[in-house]
């Protein structure tokens, strides 16, 4: 192995600077990693991954939960909302709460599964 502080001082007659020993030293290391994998710098290159453009799936109405769905419709048949809290058992906060939140009475609400 070279002594790179002994070649530098031979070369330009004075010691190198901490700099230049630095730079020197990275040099050496490249140019033993070309003989040895294991000194080798280990870069992860990650393949770029296109994302797919997910299209949004344009459904025919609005899925809700069951005691929306009961209350729509009964709204459609022509029951209050007294009747309808008092058929489904619920307080009237609930049904309001429902109503609002689903913007009921509608016609694009989708049956919820079972």
């Amino acid at each position: 192995m070279v002594n790179i502080t002994d070649t530098f001082t031979r070369l330009y007659g004075r010691p190198p600077t901490p700099t230049e020993i630095g730079a020197m030293m990275k040099l050496k290391l490249k140019q033993e990693a070309l003989q040895n994998p294991r000194l080798r710098e280990r870069i992860i290159i990650e393949p770029e991954e296109e994302t797919p453009k997910v299209e949004k799936v344009k459904r025919e109405g609005i899925t809700c939960n069951k005691r929306a769905w009961a209350t729509n419709y009964l709204i459609k048949d022509g029951y209050t909302k007294e009747q309808i809290a008092h058929i489904l058992c619920i307080t009237m906060e609930q049904l309001e709460y429902n109503a609002n939140r689903y913007n009921l009475p509608r016609d694009d609400l989708i049956k919820p599964k079972e």
